[in-house]
């Protein structure tokens, strides 16, 4: 059985990479593609996996990302021809979609991400098998056009796949706050606007409170757009390189993320972990918030008044680790159910 995945974001590139070795292990033949993109290319190489760069992300404007689409949908197009798949699957991945359907080769779909829209729209429609963690109702996907029994769910959540996979051991960091700012770019959330403002409250407000607390920022673009602020703040510092996320979050004793999936593997490592992010609560944040792993808190100085609070307060970190410990033992492998859900077993 020949399996084409296609690769589109970091998240990505830690589940399906897991994905491809177990389907590579049952005897499949597993080709995988992926777009050129800063974060994402620099972890590829980091986790060893052999993906054929094919088109690039379109950038924050939408005329910019339909013409990067179309363009990669071509180039995708001869991939395939070449590689002749049984199957194809992605994360929501619009060109790889619509490649699959053009040339007749089915696609299955993974996805935790309903609140996306547009890639939604362009790829669940044209699945014949949606792969989602059991929190999101089905009722959120059918509004896209896939039918009940096409849905096939996990007792998970992403990213206890590769927190399984890896076991991280905890090395908190007395004072360290990591901060990861929103998904900008993404196609539903083109806002015009920026982080830096909403880091400029809360890291003075941070220092004012903690005048040890040290943020390390992770960004997700260009990281010049950050570096001023490692002049105007003190113990602030700027990640110029992309690292493993696990890694990273290993050394925080706690977090504070603008977007998805950083603030998911930090709940569920077990730490203290608050979401700034900018719209109305995901299905993912909101079952996290209910288990008690994350405070959602949008304030830029009222999120930097909780982190202080954390920082003073070790219990914070021992109660969210033994939350943590419990949930995910509860938690089934989401790489095993997408894979006898492929291999048919």
């Amino acid at each position: 059985m020949r399996i084409w995945l296609d690769i589109l974001t970091p998240k990505q590139a830690n589940m399906l990479g897991l994905l491809s070795d177990r389907l590579s292990s049952a005897g499949a033949e597993v080709g995988i593609t992926a777009r050129r993109y800063r974060e994402l290319t620099q972890l590829l190489r980091i986790k060893g996996i052999g993906a054929k760069l094919i088109g690039e992300h379109g950038g924050g404007d939408l005329y910019s990302k339909l013409s990067a689409s179309a363009e990669r949908i071509l180039s995708l197009a001869r991939f395939a021809k070449r590689f002749a798949p049984d199957l194809a699957v992605s994360f929501s991945s619009p060109e790889c979609a619509r490649v699959a359907f053009g040339l007749g080769v089915k696609h299955y779909c993974i996805s935790d991400s309903p609140h996306a829209v547009a890639v939604s729209r362009l790829t669940i429609p044209i699945s014949e098998k949606l792969f989602s963690p059991k929190i999101i109702p089905k009722a959120a996907w059918e509004r896209y056009g896939i039918s009940r029994d096409s849905i096939i769910q996990y007792n998970a959540l992403d990213p206890a796949a590769w927190i399984m996979a890896n076991s991280p051991k905890p090395a908190p960091e007395d004072g360290l706050v990591v901060f990861r700012p929103e998904e900008a770019r993404a196609s539903y959330l083109l806002r015009g606007e920026s982080d830096l403002g909403f880091l400029r409250d809360f890291l003075g407000r941070l220092l004012e409170l903690d005048a040890g607390a040290r943020v390390l920022i992770a960004p997700r673009y260009d990281p010049a757009e950050f570096l001023g602020l490692e002049r105007s703040f003190r113990n602030v510092s700027v990640l110029r390189s992309v690292v493993d996320g696990v890694e990273l979050l290993r050394r925080a004793s706690a977090f504070v993320g603008r977007g998805g999936t950083m603030t998911a593997e930090a709940a569920l490592m077990g730490i203290p972990t608050i979401s700034c992010y900018p719209l109305a609560p995901t299905f993912v944040e909101r079952y996290l918030i209910r288990v008690g792993l994350v405070r959602r808190i949008p304030d830029p100085k009222r999120a930097a008044e909780a982190a202080a609070r954390v920082l003073r307060d070790p219990s914070h970190r021992t109660r969210a680790s033994g939350l943590a410990s419990e949930l995910l033992s509860r938690m089934e492998d989401p790489i095993e159910v997408i894979a006898r859900g492929i291999l048919g077993r």
